[in-house]
């Protein structure tokens, strides 16, 4: 199912960025930080990494998703995928050098996921829309807007993206509450930075 017609009708609403949105066929499951640490790597904001499944590399983990969103391009037939964690707007040239390494890569059947932003980061989430652009893709889920911190896995082997519960248990509801001032967060903002 492609999901990018309803989050360009949602876009274009005036209360969109007011609460949090969330667009995916199903419901995103738990997992624990211990079973899935020793076949991961991580994504840090700012940072763009390519993916391949493997036993020894299954899983790509973002942790503490605020004001910045975690966008994976996943090839569903090839077990591949990009993923890009900006913390700004994503300018032409980024978008350009995504397409070069999606095309680079030979990625076709693609599956978009867009995960994070806090309230009212609308510009940025419009401006994800140009990933729509790129190769053949269908946008798989958009989990955006509201006021937790995210911390997600996705899983190389299908696609599918997880909460991480990093204390390995369930989280009282008032514990993902961001506390990060947004001037504090674009402090530490920069551009995405390609291998």
């Amino acid at each position: 199912m492609n999901l990018w017609n309803p989050y360009v009708s949602e876009s274009s609403k005036s209360t969109f960025g007011s609460e949090r949105m969330q667009l995916k066929t199903g419901q995103r499951w738990h997992t624990s930080l211990a079973m899935v640490e020793q076949a991961s790597s991580e994504l840090s904001p700012n940072s763009v990494l390519h993916a391949r499944y493997s036993d020894s590399s299954r899983y790509v983990i973002a942790k503490n998703i605020t004001f910045d969103v975690f966008v994976s391009l996943y090839d569903v037939d090839r077990r591949i995928a990009l993923f890009l964690r900006p913390t700004s707007l994503v300018s032409e040239s980024e978008i350009r050098k995504t397409a070069g390494m999606v095309r680079k890569e030979r990625m076709g059947n693609i599956e978009v996921r867009l995960i994070g932003l806090q309230n009212w980061r609308t510009e940025i989430a419009r401006n994800l829309i140009e990933f729509s652009k790129i190769s053949d893709s269908k946008l798989a889920e958009a989990d955006i807007f509201g006021n937790n911190v995210r911390n997600i896995v996705l899983d190389l082997k299908t696609g599918e993206s997880y909460d991480l519960l990093l204390q390995n248990r369930i989280y009282a509801p008032t514990e993902l509450i961001n506390n990060t001032q947004l001037d504090e967060f674009n402090s530490n903002a920069s551009k995405l930075s390609f291998p």
